[in-house]
């Protein structure tokens, strides 16, 4: 059985002498992504043994708050825009894929827009759909919306490739709700 202390994080003081501060991580089990994305932090995944082996932890240098995940792949996406929103930014959203079956990351990718929530990502048979909304700036007629389907697959070397893409479509709206269901995605869309 784990004790719980185990799965608290735990620091490590440069000055310590005893055994009484443990690192949390070795610097080989931190990734960081080459994708310049603004308010980085350290971001741990932990994979948990139910049956009561070793816990298995990785870090990536990033930030993200929305989350998808299969029973064997862990997905965190990082939008660009924090909080708030200036014309002269490109709105964007970095995605991390990370295997739970090893606590391993895998890839990352940067696509445009932002991500309404969880249901606009579905993982199926090692393709990553997701919808994204993006606003875009007319000099004329102010802020405007696109939305666009994107298909992405791991390409080996710690990105994703576009493998399909519905884009421009429902111009003037947003995504409001998406479903995915085998080759099939529903979207709602609003003004």
């Amino acid at each position: 059985s784990l004790d719980v202390k185990s799965l608290l994080p735990q620091t490590s003081y440069p000055l310590a002498t005893d055994d009484s501060a443990t690192k949390v991580l070795d610097c080989a089990a931190i990734y960081i992504p080459e994708i310049d994305m603004p308010h980085i932090r350290l971001m741990t995944l932990t994979s948990i043994n139910m049956g009561g082996g070793a816990l298995t932890q990785m870090a990536l240098m990033g930030n993200g708050w929305l989350t998808y995940s299969t029973r064997d792949d862990f997905f965190l996406a990082q939008p660009s825009s924090g909080w708030w929103m200036s014309r002269a930014q490109s709105e964007q959203t970095a995605i991390h894929h990370f295997s739970l079956t090893e606590a391993k990351y895998l890839s990352s990718a940067l696509v445009p827009g932002h991500i309404n929530d969880s249901f606009s990502m579905s993982f199926r048979e090692g393709d990553l759909r997701v919808v994204t909304t993006s606003r875009v700036n007319s000099e004329t007629a102010g802020f405007t919306s696109t939305n666009q389907l994107l298909v992405l697959r791991n390409d080996n070397s710690g990105g994703m490739e576009v493998r399909g893409a519905v884009r421009e479509f429902a111009t003037g709206e947003r995504i409001f709700s998406a479903r995915f269901f085998h080759d099939k995605a529903f979207v709602v869309t609003f003004r």
